[in-house]
Parts: structure tokens; C-alpha cells; sequence
């Protein structure tokens, strides 16, 4: 699918971003801008993967009657294109912001880390999740459970990008996420019994509209975290916007950025 005209283009936010959010450990925006970043991120994923799913689910979804639980569902993209696809299938999303306001999706504002309020052995299809114990737990036996990560971890960096990525990843770490999560998925898949693991190189910004696509939704997050970041590279708002657009640009000095999508799928077994 083709990208919209604009959509690979790198803009730095204007105006007062909305970071409200119930749980701290959430640090990105809750804003319109932040939910077509998560939007155009989708995009990259699906074309990366080749398809939204990988799980050999197609005939029970059309069919109809199959629960499907969309973990973190941020905007809605995944959903959204799945419920067109399969109308006869049943969607519940959860995200921990409560704000959705999505017609014919159950919504629920739930932190998997915190566990879920769903019943055991409820869901033919759980997408999105990078908890494994929980969502086997609520998954119906022969049904799956897929983990897809992206980043953000990136790779063959020029020193300004470098520099970004690691103030990025120290304020992951002080909030309790692991900002390595992608390079994980595997150990985590194998040990929830998951079977298919598999990571797609993706470059940003110098291969093409998918790598474009990558650069613009990357640095999107950068400038989402500028009130973190530019207390950690110690830069004012001004030479913040210098600086990340320059970062942006190092791959034209010869560095070849890349990141990982991570994903598994397996069927639970009980």
C-alpha cells in the first residue's frame, strides 16, 4: 500500500503536546500527532511482515465467531484493517489509554503487566502482546498468540542519532520499560512455548519508501520525548531541533541505519 503524499516527511512537532497518561511509564504523547506516528508506523509493520497476521487463522476468521484480542492497540490500525477484512469476528482492544472512543470494538483501558481482567481460555487470537504468560492464559487451547516488537533499538548510527538513541533508552530504563525489548522476543517466544520466531531488518531513511516511511515515524517519537531529551543531551528547545535534524540526516554521510521487527507466533497448547 502506497504511503499518503506527506507521510514521509519529517516535521518537528509545533505547538504544546498533550502528555497525559495514567501510567508513568508511559512517556510518549497521547496526542492526534502521536496517534498518526502509531498510524504510520502500523504501515511500515504490515509491509514489512507482508500482512497483518501470520497465524493460520483466515478460514476461522471468516467464518465467523472467533474471539480476537488486539493488546496495546494504540489507534486502532490493526483492528480497524482486520474487523473490514473479517466482519464476522468478534474484537476486543485494551490499551492503558482510556480516551477511545471506536465504534463496533469493546474497548477496555487495561496494563497486560498488571495482568487482565478476562477470563481464562477466552480468545481464539491474541496480537500485539509481549507478556506471554498472561495471554496463554486467556487464549482458548489451539488457539495463538502472536508477539510482534519494533525497536528501538537502532543500528550503524552517526554520532548524533547514537547519542539520541541512548538518552532515549536511559529514560525507557528509568521508567521501567526495556528499551531492548525487539532483541528479546525470541528468548521470551521460546519460553511461552511459541514456536515460529523470525526478525526483519528494516532501514531508515536511505532504501526506499518503507525506509522513508521508518525515518519519519522514528523521528517522530525523538521529537514526541524533546521535554526528556533535551534534559539529557542538556540542549535548549532550539538546538534540540538542530540537533535532531541533523541526526536524521546522517545517513547521508555515509552510516546505514537499520532496526529489528521481532515477532513470533505459536498455538497454546494447555
Amino acid at each position: 500500500m502506497a504511503a499518503d503524499a506527506d507521510s514521509t516527511k519529517f516535521a518537528l512537532p509545533q505547538g504544546k503536546r498533550d502528555y497525559t497518561m495514567k501510567d508513568p511509564s508511559y512517556f510518549l504523547p497521547s496526542d492526534g500527532e502521536e496517534q498518526d506516528r502509531l498510524r504510520l508506523q502500523h504501515r511500515v509493520t504490515r509491509t514489512v511482515l507482508k500482512g497483518l497476521f501470520h497465524a493460520p487463522l483466515h478460514d476461522l476468521f471468516e467464518a465467523g465467531g472467533a474471539r480476537v484480542l488486539d493488546m496495546g492497540c494504540g489507534p486502532g490500525a490493526w483492528v480497524e484493517e482486520m474487523a473490514k477484512l473479517y466482519p464476522k469476528t468478534e474484537f476486543d482492544i485494551v490499551d492503558i489509554i482510556a480516551d477511545k472512543s471506536m465504534p463496533n470494538f469493546r474497548f477496555s483501558a487495561q496494563n497486560i503487566v498488571n495482568g487482565t481482567d478476562f477470563p481464562d481460555n477466552y480468545f481464539d487470537f491474541v496480537h500485539q502482546p509481549e507478556t506471554v504468560k498472561e495471554l496463554k492464559r486467556i487464549t482458548k487451547p489451539g488457539g495463538f498468540v502472536e508477539i510482534v516488537e519494533i525497536g528501538p533499538v537502532l543500528f550503524d548510527t552517526g554520532p548524533k542519532l547514537t547519542e539520541l538513541t541512548k538518552a532515549f533508552a536511559q529514560e525507557s530504563w528509568d521508567r521501567g520499560q526495556d528499551a531492548t525489548v525487539n532483541l528479546h522476543v525470541g528468548d521470551h517466544a521460546k519460553a511461552g512455548g511459541l514456536t515460529f520466531i523470525k526478525e526483519e531488518k528494516v532501514p531508515m531513511g536511505w532504501d526506499g519508501q518503507i525506509s522513508r516511511m521508518a525515518k519519519s515515524s522514528y523521528g517522530g517519537v525523538f521529537a514526541s520525548c524533546k521535554p526528556f531529551l533535551t534534559k539529557r543531551l542538556g540542549l535548549s528547545d532550539d538546538e534540540f531541533d538542530k540537533y535532531l535534524a541533523e541526526a536524521m540526516e546522517e545517513y547521508n554521510d555515509g552510516y546505514k541505519p537499520y532496526f529489528y521487527i521481532s515477532y513470533a507466533v505459536g498455538r497454546v497448547d494447555k
